[in-house]
This record gives C-alpha cells, structure tokens and sequence, in this order.
C-alpha cells in the first residue's frame, strides 16, 4: 500500500511529450507580440482621434474668454486717465511675421489690465489673437481671432463681442469700418 503513495523517479514518455508541450506554450511568440502591439496602437490611435474634437472646443472656450478679456482691459485702459493717451492705450501689433498679431508690452500702462497679454493655445496662423486699431480714433479698436471646432470668427471691439462672426474682420479700421 505504502508503494501505491509513493512518487515514481522516472517519467514515461507520454509524460515527458506532455512536459514539454506545456512549457512551449507558455512563452509568447514575435507573430503573437506583434499583433497585440498592433491592436494597442490601433486602440490608441482611435482614442487619440476621438479626444481632437473635445480639444479644439476646449481650446474655442478659452480664446472666447482670452478676447473678453482683452477687450475688458482695454475698455479698463482707456477709462483710466493715468493709462496713457489715444492709441498709446491699447496693445502694440509690430511682430515681424504677423504684423496684426498681439504681443506683450513693454510699457507701463496696459500690463496692469494685461499681465501678461493672452496668448492663443496653438498660436499660429488666423489662430493668434490680431489687432486692428484706427489711428484717428483711438476708442474704435478690433481685437479677432478664428475658431478651431467651427468654422467662425470671434471678434471684440469697442461695440461689444460678436462670437459667431462669418468674415474674418477688417485689418485696418478707418472711421466708418467697424470691427463688424
């Protein structure tokens, strides 16, 4: 009875075929590896599309929000009598590639009301806040940028905010045009 329990030293044949069946499938093959890899990638490129949407709409709410507010620091600028005088008041548009693109100023007036001026998420293209302003009128101004997820223009001027604008505003304002 005692030899019934006991373990055998030896492996029979069949046993040893079995043996070594089983440690071959545990191992993964370069085919196998491949194709999960190519799967993940699939998965991730179909995330990452899916997320652009959601993106450029998040990026559409924060330049609506960027362009109220620099139309509120500029409104802010021109009532203030110690913000300095005429167009000196408002942001200055002289970068070398983009002539109508806002930049930071260096004077002491405006950073008060902009510290520092908003700059557009991808900030490239008709995607960079632009400026027109009138020379001969310093109040009448056009602070515009383009929409992203939609195929519009957002624009503020010393009339109010337009959102939903079709045409992209003038670059030169004289005193009949108007941002809209």
């Amino acid at each position: 009875m005692l030899k019934f329990f006991t373990k055998k030293k030896g492996f029979t044949l069949i046993e040893l075929e079995r043996s070594k069946s089983v440690r071959r499938n545990e191992s993964f093959t370069l085919i196998e590896l491949l194709v999960v890899i190519a799967v993940i990638g699939l998965i991730g490129s179909v995330i990452f599309v899916s997320f652009g949407k959601p993106q450029k709409q998040a990026n559409d709410s924060r330049r609506k929000v960027d362009i109220k507010e620099i139309m509120k620091g500029m409104e802010l600028c021109y009532d203030d009598t110690d913000c300095g005088a005429g167009a000196d008041k408002y942001p200055v548009n002289n970068i070398a590639d983009q002539p109508n693109a806002i930049k930071n100023i260096d004077t002491d007036e405006i950073p008060r009301y902009f510290c520092p001026v908003p700059i557009d998420p991808s900030n490239s293209g008709d995607h960079m806040y632009k400026w027109a302003k009138n020379d001969t009128v310093p109040t009448k101004y056009c602070v515009y940028v383009k929409l992203e997820a939609e195929d519009k223009w957002v624009a503020a001027s010393e009339q109010g905010i337009k959102m939903d604008l079709a045409d992209k505003p003038p670059t030169t304002l004289s005193t009949i045009i108007s941002c809209w």
